[in-house]
């Protein structure tokens, strides 16, 4: 392929191309931080915490799929990165309900750090579901 033959990238937007780099290169990169150290539970705590590592890894893979759909402007790529908000806002609610995942978070301040995930992720849904420009990015189908 020469130079000539390559087309341009349509112009994304500087909102969905860092949620498009959030999705596929921080929250992989933060989920390793968390697993790398969550180890020592799946002794502890054993097939719940084993269970809840596996949903987390499921999530983060999804995550990544849906974030690299979005930068490369697939038709799909706005639901499915719907679907992840939806299933890292599930996966937030577990990890800071429950003991199996560490945090450096003391017990009063989960609360607020689950407040703000949610709200993280319904400000980026809001953001794909209101945009013009995203919506003229990926129509509905039909």
């Amino acid at each position: 392929m020469t130079p000539a033959d390559r087309v341009p990238p349509p112009p994304r937007g500087p909102w969905l191309a860092l949620l498009a780099l959030l999705m596929a290169g921080w929250e992989p990169f933060s989920f390793a931080l968390v697993a790398s150290s969550a180890l020592d539970r799946l002794a502890r705590y054993g097939l719940p915490a084993l269970a809840l590592l596996a949903f987390r890894v499921t999530v983060t893979g999804f995550g990544i799929a849906a974030g690299r759909a979005l930068w490369t402007l697939r038709p799909h790529g706005r639901a499915m990165a719907l679907a992840w908000l939806g299933l890292a806002a599930m996966a937030s609610v577990i990890t800071f309900g429950t003991p199996y995942l560490p945090s450096q978070r003391s017990p009063g301040e989960k609360t607020l750090a689950l407040l703000l995930s949610l709200a993280f992720d319904a400000g980026w849904a809001a953001y794909l579901l209101a945009s013009p420009r995203v919506r003229a990015l990926f129509p509905r189908p039909g």
